[in-house]
């Protein structure tokens, strides 16, 4: 039985040259359960063997959170937590991922209606990093409905002292598939990872962490994609993608205001 309590969709008005939410008579649970399945059906040996190495090696640590992630806003631009949008992952299913802290919210679009599930995630590298959709939705059942693709973008925001700091993030998109009985469920989703400063899928591929196991912030977020829908990417950007160019500046906001404070600190 999922522990994902049901969301529930309604029909919404389209807007022009915007991408609006397929089935919208369909569950948010489906989509929501996806979240919660990524970081559940990796490999059993492989999340065995993370657990193992990371209680062995004496010396390893556990960052702490820079701020709590609650504190980003529910309102973000024109997307808005949905009733009952917050949720929490079980303790199991985070000490699986490795976490420390999380937020597992559904953001809807105030125009389109549009939804959004959001998984926002601190935790060591070693444990965090395994968990991708690559990975989960395949052993979900899912198949690939198109090719992933990098998506860039960039984003500004003021730091304590007003200075406007501007970055770049890298996200991985892909769209995947699967029969939902006399129809297909098909879900987009982006996902990255913020390490040293910077955003990138493949942030961490290949290293290693043999003396310090440095935190990791994850940001996963997926949708329900219409039959016929395809990605473009010169006419519109992924809703998505709008998402996101909004909550990446709230969290790097966040972030310098946390070393900001701890500077004052010391």
């Amino acid at each position: 039985m999922s522990t994902v309590p049901e969301i529930h969709n309604h029909p919404v008005p389209a807007r022009p040259g915007r991408t609006t939410e397929a089935h919208p008579h369909r569950s948010g649970a489906t989509i929501l359960w996806a979240v919660v399945a990524c970081v559940l059906l990796g490999s059993s040996a492989v999340v065995r063997a993370v657990q193992e190495r990371r209680h062995l090696d004496e010396a390893s640590y556990l960052e702490i959170c820079p701020f709590p992630l609650k504190q980003i806003p529910t309102t973000l631009g024109g997307w808005k937590i949905s009733e009952d949008g917050e949720k929490e992952l079980d303790k199991k299913t985070m000490r699986i991922t490795g976490g420390t802290d999380h937020i597992l919210r559904t953001y809807v679009d105030d125009l389109t209606g549009v939804k959004l599930v959001v998984l926002l995630l601190f935790g060591p590298a070693e444990p965090v990093v395994p968990h991708t959709p690559d990975a989960c939705y395949p052993a979900n059942g899912f198949g690939g409905a198109e090719d992933p693709m990098l998506r860039e973008f960039e984003y500004s925001y003021r730091d304590p002292a007003g200075k406007e700091v501007k970055g770049k993030a890298s996200f991985r998109s892909a769209v995947y598939q699967k029969s939902g009985g006399r129809s297909v469920i098909r879900e987009g989703v982006f996902h990255s990872f913020r390490l040293n400063g910077q955003w990138s899928p493949d942030i961490v591929t290949g290293q290693k962490f043999p003396r310090r196991n440095p935190g990791v912030f994850k940001i996963q977020v997926q949708r329900m994609v219409a039959d016929g829908e395809r990605r473009n990417d010169k006419l519109l950007k992924d809703p998505i993608e709008e998402f996101l160019t909004v909550l990446i500046p709230e969290i790097e906001r966040e972030i310098s205001e946390a070393a900001s404070k701890e500077l004052v600190k010391r």
